[in-house]
């Protein structure tokens, strides 16, 4: 099996599910007395929505986590005391938070205990965002672990 030195958590990126599968083919181990994975397909397939993807969409998967952090690597969860999201539209190359239908993407936010915030990752779909935000909140020690400032009046 195949191993990450780090966690990494697969969610669909069409809905943003974390079930999901993958087939595999196994053979039986006589002195075992058990099956054991001899190896695992391409293709994934999110057991929710029902959409498929390949091999590709792990590494776009653990990008999706902390893309807005410098190469992509994991912050420093003792700056936080909670996450955030946010809509966000794009002003001619500058980011701005705005209302929920004005929303061209989804940030999470880390609220920094300093003061302010600073970009985690951004996402296609609130509920993505929602998702990775709840995933990512298990790092720190944080009451209430996220704040959802997406709202129909900003």
């Amino acid at each position: 099996m195949n191993k990450q030195s780090k966690a990494v958590a697969l969610a669909c990126p069409n809905c943003g599910s974390f079930h999901i599968t993958r087939d595999a083919t196994a053979a039986w181990s006589a002195a075992e007395q058990c099956w054991d994975i001899a190896g695992t397909q391409d293709c994934m397939t999110c057991q929710a929505c029902g959409r498929e993807f390949y091999e590709a969409a792990e590494r776009t998967v653990n990008a999706t986590l902390f893309n807005c952090c410098a190469e992509s690597a994991e912050p420093d969860w003792a700056l936080y005391d909670a996450l955030e999201v946010n809509c966000c539209r794009d002003d001619g190359g500058a980011t701005s938070t705005c209302c929920l239908h004005e929303a061209d993407f989804f940030t999470v936010y880390g609220r920094l205990k300093a003061g302010g915030v600073e970009a985690i990752t951004d996402c296609s779909t609130r509920t993505l965002a929602l998702v990775i935000a709840l995933v990512l909140s298990e790092h720190v020690d944080m009451a209430p672990p996220v704040v959802d400032y997406c709202r129909d009046q900003n």
